[in-house]
């Protein structure tokens, strides 16, 4: 998050986040805290293998699920 700081000031303006299984690392309440921190500030891509957390923030994000290294469907799942 510094590290976003840090752009922001050199740069005007906010990089791309990418988060790899974000739930491995945290739990539910560092994730919203996270997620809720970057709303806004950056364009965020996030994987997660559980599908609770992808339902669980589908209103404010698109879901896409992706298969053997392949999006399933063109749509948003959610």
């Amino acid at each position: 998050l510094a590290v976003i700081a840090v752009y922001h000031a050199w740069h005007s303006e906010y990089p791309l986040f990418l988060i790899d299984d974000v739930d491995a690392e945290l739990d539910q309440k560092r994730i919203k805290s996270l997620l809720d921190y970057l709303e806004g500030r950056t364009q965020t891509f996030l994987t997660t293998s559980k599908e609770s957390l992808a339902r669980e923030y589908a209103g404010r994000a698109s879901v896409h699920k992706i298969a053997h290294g392949e999006v399933v469907s063109d749509e948003p799942i959610y």
